[in-house]
C-alpha cells in the first residue's frame, strides 16, 4: 500500500473556498473523527480543579478510557456511570439521581460536574432537566457539560463548554480594582510572560488563573476582578457569559504574533485598568517592527507550510505574509468565528494556500519532501523533526508566552535559520 492509497490530496480546498468549516478536510481516506474528543479536553480540564468530582456518563469504552491514561491512574474525583442496553432503551435517571447522592454523601467534594457523551445525546435522554431538580439543594451545585462528537470535528469544543459551565459556580461579589482573572489553558509559565511582567510593574495582581491554579473558592471568587484577560480562544465563551451575568469587560490577549495585534490588546488594557503603559509597549512595537523590516531582505518570497501548531495557524501565517513569505499549506482546526480576519488578511496579500484539517501529521510531512518549501512549522513529536533538520522550526517554547516577545521570538528563529541555510 502506497501513500496515494491512504491519502486524497485532491479533496483538499484553497483557502478562497474555505467558506465555513466543514469546507476544512482532512487528507486521509479514512473516517477521520478528529485528533481528540472533545471529552479528552473536558476532563483534561476538570481533572486539576479541587474539591471538584466529575461525573462520566456514557459506553465502558468512554468512561473507562477517559480516566486510564497517563496522569489519570491516581484522579479520585472521577466516577463512572457506565450505560447498559436497559438503560439506553429505558433511560436511565433514576441510576443518575442515585450516583449523584453518592457522590454528595461522601464529604469531599463542594461541586460536580456531569460530563455526557455521545450515546446520551444520541438517546435524547432530558439531563438537564434532572440536574435542575438537583440543583434546587444549593449547598452542593451540579454542572453539565455536553461532549458528543458525532456532530463536532475539533476537541476545543470539550474546552469551551467545559470553561462556560464554571460560570454557574460563581458568585457576585464586590469588585477589587487593580486586579484581573486570566482565563485560558496552557498558562504555563504565565509569571515568566512579558504580560505578566507589565502587569506586575504597574500594579495590577492576579485574582485567579482558570483553569489552571484554581480551586472552587477561588472560581467562586472570580467576580471580584476588575477585568478578565483571555489568553486562548476557547475561554471566550466563558468571558463573554461573564460578561453578560456579571458585567465583567474582557480583553481577547491570545498568542498573537503580529505586533498590530499584541499593541492593540495591550492598549484595551490601558484604556480598562487606567494604566499608563504607552511608552513601554511603543518601544517593544517598534523594535518588532525593527526586526520585521530587517529580516524582509532575506524572508521575501520564502515558502512556508505549517503543521504545527494548527490553533494558530491562520493568525502565524498572516504575520509571515508581512514579512514576504508566501504560505503553500496550512493544517488548522477548520474554520472558527475567530479565523475570519486572519482569513482575509492572507487572501490579501494574493496568496491562496492549501487548508487541510489537523492533525494528520503523516501526510503533510509527504508533502513537505514533495513541495520543499523554504520552512516547514512542524510538531516535536517524540522526538521527531528536531532542529538539525535544516528548514524545519518548532514553535513551541516560543508560543508560550504573551505580548511582542512571541513575534520576537519568531523571527529571531526565521533569522537563524535563514541565515545557517544562506538561502
Amino acid at each position: 500500500m502506497t501513500a496515494s492509497d491512504i491519502y486524497d490530496y485532491s479533496r483538499i480546498k484553497c483557502l478562497d473556498q474555505i467558506k465555513k468549516d466543514k469546507d476544512v478536510r482532512h487528507i486521509t481516506r479514512a473516517v477521520y473523527p478528529g485528533f481528540h474528543c472533545p471529552l479528552y479536553t473536558a476532563t483534561n480540564l476538570f481533572a486539576s480543579i479541587d474539591r471538584l468530582a466529575v461525573l462520566i456518563i456514557g459506553t465502558e469504552e468512554c468512561t473507562y478510557y477517559s480516566r486510564c491514561r497517563e496522569g489519570f491512574y491516581d484522579k479520585n474525583n472521577f466516577f463512572s456511570l457506565v450505560l447498559d442496553k436497559h438503560d439506553i432503551t429505558f433511560g436511565f435517571s433514576k441510576g443518575l439521581l442515585s450516583a449523584v447522592e453518592k457522590v454528595k454523601k461522601l464529604n469531599e467534594f463542594d461541586a460536580l460536574v456531569i460530563i455526557t457523551t455521545c450515546v446520551v445525546e444520541l438517546i435524547g435522554e432530558e439531563i438537564s432537566s434532572i440536574i435542575d431538580e438537583i440543583n434546587r439543594d444549593k449547598s452542593f451545585i451540579v454542572l453539565l457539560v455536553k461532549t458528543n462528537h458525532y456532530q463536532i470535528d475539533t476537541p476545543t469544543i470539550g474546552l469551551e463548554e467545559g470553561l462556560k459551565a464554571l460560570v454557574f459556580l460563581m458568585e457576585r461579589h464586590e469588585r477589587i480594582d487593580g486586579t484581573v482573572n486570566i482565563l485560558g489553558p496552557r498558562q504555563d509559565g504565565f509569571e515568566q510572560s512579558e504580560l505578566a511582567a507589565i502587569l506586575k510593574r504597574n500594579g495590577i495582581s492576579i485574582n485567579t488563573r482558570i483553569p489552571d491554579k484554581c480551586t472552587i473558592q477561588t472560581i467562586r471568587f472570580a467576580t471580584s476582578a476588575e477585568l478578565n484577560i483571555v489568553t486562548h480562544y476557547s475561554a471566550l465563551k466563558i468571558a463573554k457569559c461573564m460578561k453578560e451575568k456579571f458585567g465583567i469587560e474582557y480583553v481577547y490577549f491570545d498568542s498573537f504574533s503580529d505586533p498590530y495585534r499584541i499593541r492593540g490588546s495591550y492598549l484595551d488594557l490601558q484604556r480598562i485598568l487606567k494604566i499608563d503603559i504607552l511608552a513601554e509597549i511603543d518601544e517593544l512595537f517598534n523594535t518588532v517592527l525593527t526586526k520585521m523590516a530587517k529580516i524582509k531582505p532575506l524572508s521575501e518570497n520564502k515558502s512556508f507550510i505549517i503543521s504545527m501548531p494548527p490553533m494558530f495557524s491562520y493568525e502565524i501565517a498572516s504575520f509571515l505574509c508581512k514579512i514576504g513569505m508566501k504560505p503553500l499549506w496550512l493544517q488548522t482546526l477548520g474554520l472558527k468565528g475567530h479565523d475570519d480576519k486572519y482569513v482575509k488578511e492572507i487572501l490579501s496579500f494574493g496568496h491562496n494556500p492549501k487548508i487541510c484539517r489537523a492533525i494528520n501529521k503523516a501526510p503533510l510531512d509527504a508533502v513537505f519532501q514533495s513541495e520543499k518549501p523554504d520552512i516547514y512549522f512542524s510538531g516535536d513529536f517524540h522526538g521527531h523533526n528536531t532542529k538539525n533538520e535544516p528548514g524545519i522550526i518548532t514553535l513551541n517554547k516560543e508560543l508560550k508566552g504573551r505580548g511582542f516577545e512571541i513575534p520576537l521570538k519568531i523571527l529571531n528563529r526565521l533569522s537563524i535559520n535563514f541565515e545557517k541555510r544562506q538561502i
